[in-house]
């Protein structure tokens, strides 16, 4: 009776399937951390979606970071040479310039020509007269600084006009213009006078 019980009890054994069989033989904890991973493996697939998509956003966030980084360097040049500090604007600086305008959203405009740029007007700079009673100066006519190279004019230096009015130094504009065929004040082209603001003073 004890045999037929024993072989009714192995029959029922091979009679279940092959994970019930696996799960009698582990220990109960293993069987526990089993289950548990069963649990826990759609959880650490959305966690790794989520991860991929934090890393998208972190190098986002670092190209916005190095701009704004290039953009407080110019700040932080201008201020300093207001207390007597100096650094010559070297090509670095224009590479900088140039890398902040093309994250601006503008139209895209083609380098200017040497012919185009040797077409525009040169003048020799004078300071302005100091006559505050005078209204017809105009807040360009005032300027004594070049809004490329952040640098005041010099007397006698040669200083390029653009069709919208603003001036620069020649060497200054000039290389712009050779990447970008526009004011970089207003943004209007120096080809066919089309006006982003031409006739508004910075």
């Amino acid at each position: 009776m004890a045999a037929a019980a024993a072989g009714a009890g192995d029959m029922r054994e091979a009679d279940l399937p092959d994970e019930a069989r696996a799960a009698r033989l582990l220990p109960g904890a293993v069987h526990r951390t089993l289950v548990a991973t069963e649990n826990w493996l759609p959880a650490l697939a959305v966690g790794v979606a989520a991860f991929g998509a934090l890393i998208a956003l972190l190098l986002v966030l670092l190209e916005l970071d190095l701009l704004v980084v290039a953009m407080v360097v110019l700040v932080l040049q201008r201020d300093l040479r207001g207390w007597g500090v100096h650094r010559d604007f070297g090509p670095e600086d224009y590479e900088m310039l140039l890398a902040l305008d093309e994250h601006t959203p503008t139209k895209m405009i083609a380098r200017a020509s040497r012919g185009e740029i040797s077409r525009l007007p040169t003048i020799n700079y004078t300071p302005p007269r100091e006559d505050p009673s005078d209204p017809a100066k105009t807040k360009e006519e005032a300027r004594t600084r070049c809004l490329v190279c952040l640098e005041d004019f010099v007397p006698g230096e040669t200083l390029r006009l653009l069709p919208c009015i603003h001036f620069f130094h020649a060497k200054c504009i000039d290389r712009w213009l050779g990447e970008k065929a526009e004011c970089p004040v207003c943004k209007s082209s120096i080809r066919d006078g089309s006006d982003g603001g031409a006739s508004a003073a910075p």
